[in-house]
């Protein structure tokens, strides 16, 4: 099987795995992209930005309150749509601050002063997986893999890199052995021995549902042409979850804990048994492997206080520290944070 990726015209940060781009049968095109660049512009990577991250969760968009309440927690996020979803994600709705269910990728950072400043962070979509009204209590259900999916008539097309599983309302599953994978950003092509699958980035609305998607899909069997929308897997990444701690020589104890909906905590736990001291913020990777952690408030004051932490292994470790924008080194021999 080969897999290759198309010359593109646009910077881009990728994260380390592969990024496969994933109803009806209108799609909307997106807003027009940079192309200022040379053709033939090859990927260009960033590795200091914030890789890609995927929440989902309950989601808000109204004038005042454009929130995305992850599943599981008690945090939100003020959420930045892309410039081409916020019309048809407002379209959804039919009453003001209608919850929805939302599933979308993009990166943290500090909010600015208005209505966002009482969130801990704002999470800048950067791709839509999807948004819908229909149902905006869908945290338990199961996980997904990447999918293309149309109806009439009804048919689904999983994939991967080895194979597309295709199945039509009333008849045997098919499976197919792929042949080649081709990708740039705004489209990813299928090959198979029967034909092939085709995922656009463009938005795309379900005919059966008030539902939204970041991307279109058209697949080819047997001669057979099917029209549709497609969505990546909704499986959050786990491994980094959990608390981080460090006692120092003095027995004073630095907890850092990274929660799955990204919000996170650093406490100072003193042995002469004073108050703990918080910091609360938002944590995510980072292309280069790093995390980020940054802090957002102390004592109730606001502060941007951020550490890119190196990881091996279950340790996380810090020379410095970036205050306000200025960065400063950390005393001693930094931070050695090991998993609890």
């Amino acid at each position: 099987m080969k897999i290759q990726f198309r010359a593109t015209k646009t910077w881009v940060a990728l994260s380390s795995s592969l990024i496969l781009f994933g109803c009806s049968q209108t799609p909307t095109p997106p807003a027009e992209t940079d192309t200022t660049s040379a053709d033939n512009q090859a990927l260009v990577i960033d590795d200091s930005a914030p890789a890609r991250i995927l929440l989902k969760g309950q989601m808000i968009w109204g004038h005042e309150v454009r929130t995305l309440q992850p599943c599981g927690s008690e945090n939100a996020f003020w959420v930045q749509l892309p410039e081409a979803f916020k019309q048809p994600v407002s379209n959804l709705t039919s009453e003001p601050y209608q919850p929805m269910y939302a599933e979308v990728f993009g990166y943290l950072e500090p909010t600015a002063a208005g209505f966002a400043e009482q969130y801990p962070a704002q999470f800048v979509v950067t791709e839509v997986n999807m948004v819908t009204a229909e149902n905006p209590n869908r945290c338990e259900q199961s996980t997904r893999p990447d999918r293309a999916f149309g109806n009439e008539p009804f048919w689904n097309a999983t994939y991967d890199e080895q194979k597309v599983t295709f199945t039509q309302m009333g008849q045997e599953a098919q499976e197919f052995t792929v042949k080649e994978l081709e990708q740039d950003l705004t489209q990813t092509r299928v090959d198979y021995n029967s034909g092939s699958l085709t995922i656009d980035k463009q938005i795309c609305r379900d005919t059966m549902s008030d539902s939204l998607y970041g991307t279109s899909s058209s697949v080819e069997v047997n001669g057979k042409a099917f029209k549709g929308c497609s969505t990546l897997s909704n499986q959050a990444d786990q491994e980094l979850f959990g608390s981080y701690a460090q006692t120092q020589d003095d027995g004073t104890t630095i907890t850092l804990t990274l929660k799955p909906d990204h919000t996170s905590e650093t406490r100072y736990s003193y042995a002469d048994g004073s108050n703990d001291v918080t910091e609360n913020g938002y944590w995510q990777p980072l292309t280069n492997g790093k995390i980020e952690a940054t802090n957002v408030s102390y004592q109730g004051q606001k502060l941007i206080a951020t550490r890119e932490f190196e990881l091996e292994g279950n340790q996380l470790s810090t020379q410095n520290e970036t205050i306000n924008g200025n960065e400063y080194p950390l005393t001693g021999k930094g931070l050695v944070l090991d998993k609890q």
